[in-house]
């Protein structure tokens, strides 16, 4: 039930933002799939997040996004929301290290070496890379 309190004030806290023309709601909705995961939706919540263009993910969607697909364990979706982040900041370590650890959830440790091997060539040290290495 408190869960449910708190859809109620950031869906209505969403739809004021938007028709203010202040933002387009995107913080309310990454808080709003964040407390569906939460409750035990994760389908909701990655639903709520797929439907955002995947140039205005920002790392705490993406992190929400990955953290509702291995709720439901589909790591590989998981992937490929830290992929799609990458795409757009191909220098961001983290979200490297997170597809790669991601993939491994999978069952697909090929595609977790191509990330590993692009994030040691980025500068991300051994220590950073043997746990998810491990993983297998």
């Amino acid at each position: 039930e408190r869960y449910e309190e708190a859809l109620v004030a950031v869906r209505s806290a969403r739809q004021r933002a938007i028709t203010r023309g202040t933002e387009s709601g995107f913080p309310f909705r990454v808080a709003e799939a964040r407390i569906l995961r939460e409750a035990g939706r994760p389908g909701e919540a990655a639903n709520l997040l797929f439907a955002i263009r995947a140039d205005e993910h920002t790392l705490g969607s993406t992190r929400e996004l990955a953290a509702a697909c291995a709720a439901m364990d589909r790591h590989a979706k998981a992937a490929e929301a830290w992929e799609r982040y990458n795409r757009g900041r191909p220098d961001d370590t983290a979200s490297m290290l997170e597809a790669a650890r991601c993939w491994m959830m999978a069952g697909e440790p090929q595609r977790a070496a191509a990330w590993l091997d692009l994030a040691e060539s980025s500068g991300v040290e051994p220590a950073e890379l043997d746990p998810i290495r491990s993983m297998h």
